[in-house]
């Protein structure tokens, strides 16, 4: 099973939430991804900052290793 990950705006748009909502809570995890085609972009001035951030969802990832690991959090 593969864990998708989504763009701020995409994620806010699917989940019908704000996006500081999605920001500050613990459902979701913040996730960097560098890539040749990012840092390009970086050292043009295109782009702030040398990666690019996306989210996952944590229910995402329990359903992928649902059976393999117990994960259990505490709030």
């Amino acid at each position: 099973m593969e864990i998708e990950s989504y763009l701020l705006k995409d994620l806010a748009e699917l989940e019908g939430r704000n996006i500081r909502t999605i920001k500050n809570s613990k459902r979701y995890i913040a996730i960097r991804i560098y890539s040749p085609t990012i840092q390009k972009r970086y050292e043009l001035g295109k782009q702030k900052t040398p990666y690019s951030i996306r989210y996952i969802r944590l229910t995402d990832i329990k359903e992928a290793l649902k059976g393999k690991v117990d994960i259990s959090f505490t709030s």
